[in-house]
């Protein structure tokens, strides 16, 4: 497998982890994210990420 595409993955692996340790201790409800500033910008940052790396 290319080098490039295996960082491409793990960067994509890297962020979705982080976003369940994210709600590990959080109700999965739709207005925790909303009110939790932290939060949201948490998973909004690893989505962007994830977004590159599948670009």
């Amino acid at each position: 497998m290319d080098r490039k595409l295996k960082k491409y993955l793990s960067d994509i692996l890297s962020s979705i982890h982080e976003i369940e340790l994210f709600m590990e201790d959080r109700p999965k409800e739709y207005a925790t994210f909303c009110n939790d500033i932290l939060f949201r910008r948490g998973v909004e940052r690893n989505m962007e990420i994830m977004g590159e790396a599948m670009n």
